[in-house]
């Protein structure tokens, strides 16, 4: 199968992790995590690449990037070498370390980057190794909670992000945690590990549907079912459990919503649900099938459906539209800390 291509320009942000073979520990000491940062610490003098946060876990690594050459995979992949052959001398093993060549994912709107180093500094959380995120010795959230840090750590971008969030004339690091939550969000956690598994091959939409009007989301959304493939994943703007969730409290307030794409009418909120699972989640019919009760050819119709209503039809265009607006809101305030928006959807018929 031939790699796919990296977008690693210079000036380029990107969200890069890996983990061990069969998830097997890659690091078994402190000596270990110290030479990884070491070997990190080496690229970034050489001009290569800026470091805005990271965190280093038993079985794998998050690292928050940005790359300074033509390509990242020279200064990952020699230090990814470098940490291996030292780590199988001492171990006495030969062969690969790491389940693959590093993913890499592109981080280019404001909003995607909000949600990548929340992500990180949670992962020592998740994995219950502390309970705040500040307190573990391996990861870049020990460091923003502190006035000084190691000099290959690119701190002004991370620190003008909290500044802006808190409203701060100036960096102060003890309020590092009131910026960055300690709780691990499995929606956070959803759409960006769906995002390294399926990157971005084209402008992120996420910060245009942020700040876009309902009638600018469902002209984005227009759009997307002109183009779609309803048999491939796409990329991920919002996790289908925030989607299935939204519909459920919606369809509480008018059970019976009805539309007609056809000759008959149908019940309209399954046909919602799989047009926005495929546009928003990038889910695939056989992945929209684990949030529906619908076969494969059921998901297929509704798909059919779903792009007749979006063209035809204005009050299910605007649902779909304030829908995807509450949804992609909802999930930036997480990482920002401002909760969802309310936006309420007009009543059916």
């Amino acid at each position: 199968m031939a790699r796919r291509q990296r977008f690693d320009v210079p000036g380029s942000m990107h969200h890069i992790t890996n983990r061990g073979l069969a998830r097997r520990p890659i690091f078994q000491s402190r000596d270990d995590i110290r030479f990884f940062l070491a070997c990190l610490a080496q690229v970034v003098r050489r001009g290569e690449i800026e470091i805005f946060a990271y965190s280093i876990l038993t079985t794998h690594f998050h690292l928050f990037v940005r790359c300074l050459v033509e390509g990242l995979a020279r200064p990952l992949g020699w230090v990814l070498n470098q940490y291996v052959r030292r780590y199988n001398r001492r171990v006495r093993r030969d062969g690969p370390l790491f389940r693959s060549r590093y993913r890499s994912t592109p981080v280019t709107t404001d909003a995607h980057r909000q949600l990548v180093v929340p992500y990180i500094d949670q992962n020592a959380v998740a994995a219950g190794l502390v309970t705040r995120s500040i307190d573990y010795p391996w990861g870049s959230a020990a460091h923003y909670a502190r006035k000084s840090g190691p000099p290959w750590l690119e701190r002004g971008r991370i620190e003008a992000d909290v500044c802006e969030a808190l409203r701060l004339p100036l960096y102060d690091p003890a309020r590092y945690r009131e910026a960055i939550v300690d709780t691990p969000d499995p929606d956070v956690a959803w759409l960006l590990e769906r995002r390294v598994e399926h990157p971005l091959v084209a402008d992120d939409p996420l910060d245009d549907l942020v700040l876009a009007s309902p009638e600018r989301v469902q002209e984005w959304m227009a759009r997307k079912s002109l183009l779609a493939d309803s048999r491939e994943a796409r990329v991920a703007v919002a996790p289908p459990a925030l989607v299935h969730r939204q519909i459920a409290a919606l369809r509480l307030d008018d059970p019976d919503w009805s539309l007609r794409p056809a000759s008959k009418a149908k019940p309209s909120w399954v046909t919602l649900e799989v047009g926005v699972l495929r546009s928003l989640s990038g889910l695939s019919v056989s992945e929209i099938r684990q949030w529906v009760d619908l076969g494969e050819s059921s998901v297929h119709r509704a798909l059919h459906d779903h792009d007749l209503l979006m063209a035809r039809d204005s009050d299910y265009a605007d649902r779909a539209a304030r829908l995807a607006s509450e949804v992609v809101r909802s999930m930036v305030g997480k990482a920002r800390g401002a909760g969802a928006s309310s936006l309420a959807l007009p009543g059916g018929e």
